[in-house]
């Protein structure tokens, strides 16, 4: 723990965006945006082509862009890290690799009952791979079944099933072709060749620093458009299987779908040779020819969430972990939902040695996600072991259908990104902390996604109440259970445990880490490997918690007596399912290194806790996951010496007063809500010993007025999301949301056949409309006033001719607001009180035309004329307290600067402190008379302005920052400001409402200042 490296952490630290290359890319503008990635706190980025792309992908001009950005990167001493696709996920090369060969393309296969009649056609398909006739019992169980070879083999006993293949159908998410089958090699040997050796050609000599690795998104066998009751396969599975389990699947394949005798078995077999066969398949040989050019492997595996989803499409997650150099997961939406899909990843690089720890991050959050969402969502991957944030989405361009691509961006588009640095320092000093020394953990928690292979049937994947899913639910349980407690655990994967599991000096080794305690959640089956491993543990001293439910097969198979056996043994420990009855349990086998309790002597579940330890040094990073609650902690650690807390925002560094009782350090620390601290024990130092406790403070309270003089710092917005259009001089239609437009007048070109495909690929396929046209499109606004300063933001503005009110307007303009492809056209001198009427017109060819919302900006108010109607007006003198939304504001995206002055007397020793109740906005910034701003960016909104507070009269001034959200929505969801963004909430017919649904910004409850002195 170095404290100039942790004021300013180095790029391997700092984030690194997704950065979404969704255009025409220019180079000069890339240069531009990676000299601002570096002047806003990033490390890096991931170049990723993305919805838009026009750039042809991996061509020699792509490759020069790249370049350029790399050239760049080196001179602002950022990592340039390549990522493998054409959007996601992984492994089609934007349609270039199935497009080489049908045998590439992804294959599943399906059990469907057939008719008599059908069997001898069936028995003569080669896509099925078998026949069978299965007599089932009332509770619709196989009670008996067999293959038929021949039609006369039908018995007429029971109902028969054709076991069949088929070939993924064409999409124009793969552009035009269908994703690849990744359990081929040959799949994967192509792919590597088109994409990972395409780029070794060009960059390899500059592979390592500058350009450390590369991305692979969402890999899987069975991706999202294949429907979950389907199976994975692939042209050589029923030998592979053979190989692997010695007998005939296709002999079995009716239990893979219906209880039956020895369906456990069937079924955990093909599971567990399934994933690794994807391993086999894809994960190593990517890792190998990563590693053989001096690349870092990366990203993350589709679905990972939960034991059903990772069974669909993946087998099982941890397993390839183990072959990526910087293994990733993704974390979707405004929530802090689904802790295993953490601890699985950061468990299999704590056993493996890995420092750097990936989460895709912040995606689908919405444009109303504050620093304080962000803060929230980050902590609680850096608790549990995330150290490599991936933010999910720097826009190069906003322009077209970039805008709805799960927001928010992280970008200059936003109001908060000058300030961006600010929450970027934060976050690289958390993973500075949360990489140094290594993860303690006691414990072993065994991953038992072995039982829901044997349980799993695709028949039943919507029960909650399935096998699977319980034994999905019983293990989070555990595992919350743990982090509730504040116990260091991580979990074992059996596929890894059974190439590097060993015990050794009465410890369970899991590769380079080591574990005292195993504990066995609720289960049917453990792998032969792990029974040996949990007996030799035990016969070693070693001692084993098991919980709920004790296992009773082993692969699968039947092993009642074996388990009784293991189950008497002196070391092991049962207990029900139950928190209390785990800690009592841990309390009496293990001791302590953390306590984390409230006033009644509980540990307090909202706060987790990361320990790492650095030679003489333990650190904790400590977080309050509930975003209401504020705990006032008891921290007790193991050990004595010095305690100095790391400030995460400010990256100062302070001494801590603590108890010392026993050999242990206490101290006494608030958590607001969404709140954290960093806290190192130097045992190599004396401890500053203090009387313990939280210091009384004697506060009195000053109400700031409630009506402000204010400055908005951007131009206001009004945005115009509905209209007319004609068609070459027709009638005009109806009135109806622009998107509806543009999906019209792309089929009228006769483009509805190419929807999703990449421009890209429309471009070198020379895919041009079948009809071109002259359209016409028709808004109105009304405005109250004239001669305000009101400009039309327009969408590739140059490509259409604009009327005001029948006036030709030129749109030819080097002005732009947002985007650098928003051309900003000024329109104040034809604006009227009154209804007016907007007119755009252009040769419409599809492919490079957007039809988007317009935008009016300038110098003016709005106000709510009705649920679904506004009009310019003046703007107010004064704001309120409350939202800016109902006071002129509705649209808009940028800063106020709320003004007030208080006249001051302090007595000595006060401080002085400015706070926000309930305020909203991205963050805030307070000004005091000539002072330097004074960040709030979280919980508690205060800020100490002491140090700008002068005797007397003082300036005042509230900075509250907002969002694009107002403006660019989503506007129309009848569920309001959502936590979850993707491109169709801004289309979602079901639950669209007219009216306008906007978040509330501002000073909602207004501010007061707090005059404290410690007593």
């Amino acid at each position: 723990m170095n404290p100039e490296d942790f004021k300013n952490p180095g790029k391997t630290y700092r984030p690194s965006p997704f950065w979404s290359w969704n255009n025409l890319l220019d180079e000069e503008e890339l240069r531009w945006q990676v000299r601002e990635f570096k002047d806003k706190g990033y490390g890096g980025y991931f170049m990723h082509s993305r919805v838009g792309l026009a750039t042809i992908y991996l061509s020699k001009e792509w490759m020069r862009c790249v370049r350029a950005c790399l050239e760049e990167g080196k001179r602002n001493d950022l990592e340039s890290w390549l990522y493998d696709e054409d959007k996601w996920p992984s492994g089609f090369a934007g349609g270039i690799v199935p497009a080489k060969n049908e045998e590439y393309r992804s294959r599943f296969a399906l059990l469907e009952e057939i008719e008599p009649k059908e069997v001898a056609e069936s028995l003569k398909d080669p896509s099925v791979l078998g026949v069978y006739e299965v007599k089932f019992t009332e509770s619709n169980e196989i009670e008996s079944f067999k293959r038929i070879r021949k039609p006369e083999d039908v018995e007429g006993l029971g109902r028969l099933y054709a076991f069949k293949f088929q070939v993924a159908g064409c999409s124009n998410w793969f552009n035009g072709e269908s994703y690849v089958d990744l359990l081929n090699p040959r799949v994967t040997e192509e792919f590597l060749k088109v994409t990972i050796d395409a780029y070794a050609e060009e960059f390899r000599d500059s592979f390592g620093e500058f350009m450390p690795g590369i991305f692979t998104d969402e890999p899987n066998y069975a991706h999202w458009r294949t429907a979950a009751t389907n199976i994975p396969w692939t042209g050589e599975m029923a030998d592979y299987f053979k190989r692997e389990n010695g007998y005939d699947l296709l002999d079995k394949a009716p239990l893979l779908y219906y209880d039956g005798e020895g369906s456990s078995k069937v079924r955990y077999d093909f599971w567990r040779t399934v994933t690794k066969r994807f391993i086999e398949a894809w994960t190593i040989p990517y890792s190998e020819r990563c590693e053989r050019l001096g690349l870092k492997m990366t990203g993350h595996y589709l679905c990972e969430d939960n034991f059903v989803i990772q069974i669909q499409r993946i087998g099982a997650a941890m397993p390839h972990y183990e072959y990526m150099h910087v293994p990733g997961i993704d974390h979707l939406g405004r929530n802090i939902e689904n802790p295993l899909t953490l601890i699985q990843c950061s468990s299999v690089a704590h056993q493996f040695g890995r420092k750097r720890i990936l989460c895709e991050i912040f995606g689908c959050s919405g444009h109303s996600m504050t620093f304080e969402d962000q803060k929230w969502i980050a902590d609680f991957h850096f608790a549990l072991g995330i150290t490599f944030l991936c933010p999910h989405l720097t826009l190069y361009t906003m322009k077209g259908d970039a805008k709805r691509d799960y927001p928010p961006t992280f970008s200059y588009h936003q109001p908060y990104w000058p300030y961006y640095k600010l929450i970027n320092d934060y976050f690289a000093r958390a993973c500075y902390v949360c990489s140094q020394g290594n993860f303690q953990a006691d414990i072993l928690l065994l991953h038992s996604i072995g039982s829901a292979w044997a349980t799993y049937s695709p028949r039943r994947i919507g029960d909650r109440s399935s096998k699977p899913w319980r034994y999905n639910d019983a293990l989070v349980k555990v595992l919350t259970d743990l982090l509730a407690l504040h116990w260091g655990f991580d979990l074992g994967d059996e596929m890894i445990i059974a190439r590097h599991g060993r015990v050794e000096g009465g410890r369970f080794m899991v590769n380079k880490a080591s574990y005292s305690l195993v504990i066995v959640p609720p289960s049917l089956t453990w792998s032969g490997e792990t029974y040996k491993l949990l007996s030799e543990f035990l016969d070693g001293g070693g001692r084993v918690i098991f919980i709920g439910e004790t296992p009773t097969m082993i692969d699968g198979k039947p092993a009642e007596e074996e388990w009784s056996n293991l189950l008497k043994h002196p070391g092991v420990v049962r207990i029900e399912a139950d928190r209390d009855a785990l800690e009592g349990a841990l309390n009496r086998l293990l001791t302590r290194w953390v306590s984390v309790k409230d006033d009644s002597g509980r540990e307090i579940e909202d706060i987790y806790v990361h320990h790492r330890i650095d030679g003489v040094k333990h650190i904790y990073f400590l977080s309050n996951k509930s975003r209401t609650e504020t705990y006032d902690a008891k921290i007790t650690l193991r050990g004595v010496g010095e305690v100095t807390e790391w400030n995460l925002l400010e990256g100062s560094i302070s001494k801590i007063p603590v108890k010392v009782e026993g050999g242990k350090t206490i101290l006494k620390v608030r958590f607001h809500p969404a709140g954290s601290h960093v806290f190192v024990l130097d045992t190599s130092k004396e401890p500053h010993i203090s009387k313990v406790g939280m210091k009384r403070v004697e506060e009195r309270v000053v109400k700031l007025p409630d009506v402000w003089n204010f400055e908005r710092l951007h131009p206001n917005s009004m945005t115009l999301d509905t209209c007319q259009y004609s068609i070459d001089g027709g009638e005009w239609s109806d009135r109806m949301p622009v998107w509806k437009v543009r999906r019209e007048v792309w089929k009228e070109a006769g483009l509805e056949p190419y929807t999703g495909i990449q421009p890209w690929v429309l471009i070198k396929r020379g895919i041009k409309p079948t009809r071109t046209f002259n359209l016409h499109i028709k808004t109105t606004f009304k405005s109250e006033v004239e001669g305000k300063r009101i400009y039309l933001v327009i969408e590739r503005g140059e490509k259409w001719s604009l009327k005001v009110n029948g006036e030709p307007v030129p749109t030819d303009v080097e002005d732009w607001h947002w985007d650098k492809q928003f051309r900003k056209v000024d329109i104040s001198d034809h604006v009227r009180v009154g209804e007016n009427v907007i007119e755009l017109s252009c040769r419409y060819g599809g492919i490079d035309t957007p039809v988007e919302d317009l935008y009016l900006i300038g110098d003016f108010g709005v106000k709510k004329l009705s649920e679904t109607e506004y009009a310019i007006t003046e703007e107010p003198k004064t704001l309120r307290n409350g939202s800016w939304v109902e006071q002129g504001y509705p649209f808009y995206a940028g800063s106020i600067l709320y003004k007030t002055k208080v006249t001051l007397e302090r007595k000595p020793g006060e401080r002085v402190l400015i706070r926000l109740p309930k305020a909203r906005g991205s963050l805030f910034l307070i000004h005091v008379n000539d002072g330097d701003p004074v960040p709030i960016c979280w919980e508690p909104l205060e800020a100490d302005i002491t140090e700008f507070i002068k005797d007397g009269e003082n300036a005042i001034a509230i900075e509250v920052v907002s969002s694009l959200r107002n403006t660019f929505g989503p506007l129309h969801h009848k569920l309001g400001d959502l936590t979850w963004v993707g491109p169709h909430s801004f289309v979602d017919e079901e639950n669209w409402v007219d009216s306008y649904q906007f978040a509330p910004y501002g000073l909602i409850e207004g501010a007061e200042m707090l005059i404290r002195r410690e007593a």
